[in-house]
This record gives structure tokens, sequence and C-alpha cells, in this order.
């Protein structure tokens, strides 16, 4: 059947197991069971009554408008709730009569609406696993249970609610929609104040911090606007700084489920929901390897950073349990609820980067390149080999388009070979095995000499991107080579493609010029001083060089009288630097100045300088054209 628009149609050799998959991704499938199992285990409390502050709530919306239920004064006379307590349970109250079925049953859908955004933000940065177990850590835990038990816990569910669209909102670059959300959030409960922080931790980090809060600016903002609002009300809550020793136990407490004076553990049945729940989300991820083709999952902004759940959930978690330090003297274990996301965040990140489930890779996207035993990661390990693997096949392929077949004991070198690629081993064993050929030899071209070149057909070939570049057929190959391995500081090398390439060209004087040089690095004194004496430089020091500048051939008929003077090897080289034309010959003669002055800074730099100009690649006649 040909698909239309709008109407899902049978695949021609589809199953019915198939279409179901499609249409209903594993994932989505585990979420509404999540869901459904974490109110399922508290059905009692939707049957629970009023209890304490509810009837004072529920008085203060009675009878009255909106805007007279929400401009009415606190009855319970602190705090400055009026989303959380007035708007709510005036709206509640409307619909549902003052039922306590009502008030839990709306509690019931803000606290399922939170854990879908939670799962929602955590799968879009790290994928479908981590987020049900993140979410599967707070549906099942027993801190949530009295925000369901008890109506007056719509004022926590809020300013979850809330603050999780005002993060989901400020990671996609909504900044202002974000702060309005955070206002909502903090007119529900104070906890919220933790976003401000969290938001931005949970986005893309910023180059600076300058930047940093200039896209925070907004919900910064609200949040300075609330403290303010809140303040002049006569709000003055007690900042303690010792209860933060007792604050971090508590969370411990709670995050562990352990509280002292109870018969039973609390947490029990959450963490046997959760370890299922765990087990569930390893097989979904096995299941759901191919992307679903009906729900696909929303494409991150960049690479899945693995550490993501970690670093966003501690601060999440730290920043929830500062918050509640003012009240931390009558503490229970729901005030961690909105601490217990970043927990649940950091959860899922452990077991990503421990376990490493099915759904991410078995491996960071990177290794250690420096050969240092103070590296962070493995210099071997699964990215290496997958993406040293996909390099060498792509090469290969290549190459053999480039050179069906070579000649019998020809030589391979390489230049600019991608890092850790593994492509050169050895003296070429790839190349043998690619050829099927025992008398093939290969190298890195700084390892070039007289004795592997000459031994048979030689080749150069160089790696730029994704593309092998021959250059075994450039007229002045031999020269390039030699440029390329002076500048690498590879003189023993250069001298030996220099020696090759006067025997082709033998009345060059720039090339025995060069070999001059290159003698010279090695220590040859006596034969560099024979090449300079036979392109008709004399020896010894020229006079200092006068104030006014000299042109370009004033300075080479000084470097020709006195050859072995560093400074007009410098003053040489800096005017042929700053010229494309001249950018060659300028960097011999930084070579020469360094070689005959090697402790002066001043040949150092010119050097260092010279080296950087350009590439180190050798492009063969492309250097000295």
């Amino acid at each position: 059947m040909r698909a239309q628009r709008g109407v899902l149609t049978m695949p021609q050799n589809g199953s019915t197991r198939q279409r179901i998959t499609r249409a209903f991704p594993l994932w989505l499938v585990v979420l509404v069971f999540v869901l459904l199992c974490a109110i399922a285990v508290r059905a009692p409390s939707i049957a629970m009554p009023f209890f304490a502050d509810d009837f004072v709530f529920l008085e203060q919306v009675r009878n009255r408008s909106f805007l007279a239920a929400i401009s009415a004064p606190d009855q319970l006379g602190h705090y400055g709730r009026p989303i959380g307590r007035q708007v709510f349970f005036w709206l509640v109250a409307q619909l549902g009569g003052e039922s306590p079925l009502a008030f839990h049953l709306a509690n019931c859908l803000l606290f399922l609406a939170s854990l879908t955004l939670l799962f929602a933000l955590v799968r879009r940065k790290i994928g479908d696993a981590p987020a049900l177990i993140a979410i599967t850590f707070l549906a099942f835990h027993y801190a949530v249970d009295p925000l369901l038990q008890w109506a007056s816990g719509s004022q926590d569910l809020l300013a979850l609610l809330f603050s999780l669209v005002a993060i989901h909102l400020y990671c996609r670059n909504r900044r202002w929609l974000a702060a309005a959300a955070l206002a909502l959030a903090l007119l529900s409960k104070e906890v919220a104040a933790a976003t401000v922080f969290i938001a931005p931790a949970a986005s893309r980090p910023p180059p600076n911090l300058a930047t940093g809060v200039r896209k925070s600016l907004p919900m910064l903002a609200i949040t300075a606007a609330w403290v303010l609002w809140r303040y002049l009300h006569g709000d003055h809550p007690p900042l303690h700084v010792a209860w933060i020793i007792p604050g971090v136990i508590h969370a411990l407490q709670v995050v562990t489920g352990i509280e002292a004076g109870q018969g039973r553990p609390p947490a029990t049945l959450w963490w046997v929901m959760t370890a299922l729940v765990v087990v569930a989300a390893s097989v979904v991820a096995w299941l759901t390897r191919t992307p679903s083709v009906a729900y696909p999952a929303p494409a991150p902004r960049a690479e899945p950073d693995p550490t993501w759940p970690l670093r966003v959930g501690a601060v999440w978690a730290l920043a929830g349990t500062l918050v509640i330090l003012p009240a931390l003297d009558v503490w229970s274990a729901y005030y961690y609820v909105f601490a217990l996301c970043g927990v649940a965040l950091m959860l899922a990140g452990i077991i990503v980067l421990v376990i490493t489930l099915p759904s991410l890779p078995r491996y960071r996207e990177s290794f250690a390149t420096p050969c240092s035993p103070w590296t962070w990661q493995s210099h071997v390990n699964g990215a290496y080999l997958a993406r040293g693997t996909a390099l060498v096949a792509r090469y290969l392929v290549q190459l053999k388009d480039i050179y069906p077949r070579l000649p019998p004991k020809s030589t391979l070198f390489f230049s600019s070979v991608p890092t850790a690629s593994g492509w050169q081993s050895g003296d070429g064993a790839l190349m043998r095995w690619a050829y099927r050929d025992s008398s093939l030899r290969s190298y890195f071209l700084s390892d070039f000499t007289r004795g592997t070149a000459e031994r048979g057909p030689f080749f150069v070939l160089s790696f730029k991107g994704d593309e092998i570049q021959d250059w075994s057929g450039a007229p002045l190959l031999l020269p390039g080579i030699a440029y390329a391995l002076l500048r690498d500081d590879q003189p023993r090398g250069a001298t030996d493609a220099l020696d090759m390439a006067l025997r082709a060209h033998p009345f060059d004087s720039r090339f025995q010029y060069w070999r001059a040089w290159t003698r010279w690095a090695t220590g040859d004194t006596a034969l560099a001083i024979a090449d300079l004496t036979a392109v008709g430089m004399r020896l010894g020091r020229a006079s200092p060089i006068r104030a006014t500048p000299l042109s370009t051939a004033e300075l080479v008929e000084r470097r020709n009288a006195a050859c072995l003077d560093p400074v007009v090897h410098v003053a040489l080289a800096t005017q042929w630097l700053s010229s494309a034309e001249g950018r060659q010959d300028g960097v011999i003669e930084a070579y020469a100045a360094h070689l005959l002055d090697p402790r002066s800074p001043m040949t150092s730099v010119l050097w260092a300088r010279a080296r950087s100009i350009e590439t180190i690649e050798p492009r063969s006649a492309g250097y000295i054209e």
C-alpha cells in the first residue's frame, strides 16, 4: 500500500508487531507504566481527607471571587504563596466543590506532569533509558507521599512543575518566558529559588561568567524582585550557617530512605520498584537501538554528554538543599523533593557511566593522546578502536583507488597522519597486508632517509581532512620534502632529500644553499662551508646595519659577503617573511639565523614565528614554486 499524508499504512513486508513497535515506542510504554505505578502504589492517598492547613486555605477562598481570594491576606501570616495556596485552592474548589478527592487528583496530575517534564529534559540531553531511571527514582520515593496525601502539598508540586517549565524554556533560549515560569514557581513555594542556579547549569555552559550572567538576567531580575517583595512584607527568614551540616545529613537520610524511629524503612517499596524499572529501562534501551519512526527522540543540540546528569544533578541537589535551610528546624523529608530531582539525575548519570546501558555508547567519545601517566582517560579504549578502524578502512579504499597495485619494493611516505589512527604501525605492516606484498614498506615522512627512499620506487602522500592527497608526481618533490623536514627540525632527512634533489638539479644554487644549513644543523660544518662557498658566499661578519632601512637587494649583498653573521639573516628573514612571495626564503634565513646564534632570544622567536606562518605539511612543489 502507498503511504498517504496523515494515514498510517501497513508496511508491505511488516508484521503487526512491527507496526505496534513503531507507533508506540517502548520508552513511551515504560514511561506510562512508571507513571501509572507511581499513582497506583499511592492509591490510598487519594481517599484521605483534608488535614490542618487545608481547612485554612479552603476558608480563605470560600465564597470569594478570584480577585478577592488572591488579594486576601495569608491567614497563616507567613510566606507569600498566592499560586500554591489561593489560586490553586480557588480553582480546584470551584471545579471539585471542596472535595478532598478533587484536590488529591489535582495533586496527582501535577506530580505526573512534573515527572513527564523531568523525563523529557533528561531524554533530550542523554537518552531514553537514563531518563526512565531518573523519574523512577523520584516516582516511587517515599518523600513524595505527603505531597499526595495532603492537599496543601500543591505548593511543592506547583513550585516543582513551574521550575521544570522554566528550565525547559531556558534550555531553549526562551529567557523571558523562563523568567515568567520562574515567577509562578516562586509564588508557589520558596524552594523554586534554586532554579536560578539550576537552569544555567542544565543549559549549554556559557563561554564565560559574564555571558552566563547576561543570559540569566531575566531570571535574576525576577528572583531579586521576589526577594525584595518578600522582605518588604516582613519575611526575614533566619540564616544559620551551622544548619548546613544537619541539612546535608538529612539530605543523605532522605536519599537513602533511612530515618530513625521507624519500624520499617519507608523506602522499601521505593527501592524495589526503582530496581524493577531500572531493569526494564535496560531492556528498553536494548530493544530501541533503532530510533522510532513515529515518535523519534528529539535530536540533541550537541553530542550526548554522559557527565551532564552528574554536573547538573550536583548543582540541583545542592541548591535544593540550601534553599530549605531557613525551615530546617521543622524539617521533613518532603522538603527535599525538589533536591531529589538532582539526586535522580546523578543516579542516572552514575548508572550510565558505571553500568553503561546499551542505549548509550559503551565508552567515552574520547581518549587520551598525550604520552603521560597523568591522563584522566585510557589511551586505548572503545572510542580509540572504533575511530581508528573506521579511518583505516576509509583511507585504504581511497589508497586503492589511487594505486590499485604498487611495484615491488615500493616505499610509501605519509604526512599529516591523523592522530592515534593506527595507520602507520612499524615499517608498513598495514600496506603489506592490504597489497599482499611483503616487499612494501611505509614510514612517516619525518622518517625520510636516502636509505628508505632508494630501495625502490617511493611515493609521498598526505592526509587532508577525509582525503588522501598524492604528491608523488610533483616535479620538485624532493626539494619539497626537504623544505618540510627542515621546518620540522629534521635536518638529516632534509639533507638526504637535498642530496637526491641535487643529483637531478646539480647546478641549482638555491637547493645547495638550503643543504648548507641542513648540514650545519647536523654538525657537519665543513661540508656546510663548502656548500656556502660553492654558491658564492663569503665567510665573516658584516659591518653593523645602519639605522636607515636597507632594501632587500642590499641585505642580500651583505648576507653574501658575510654569510655567518646572524644579524644579517635576521634582517633578511624579517623582510621576506612579511611577504607571500619571499616567505619560503624567509623561513630559510630564519633557520640560518637560529643555527648561527641558537641562544639568542631574537633568533629563537624569529624561528618560531617562521615555523608558525605556514602549516607544517609537505606540499612538495607548492612550497618552492
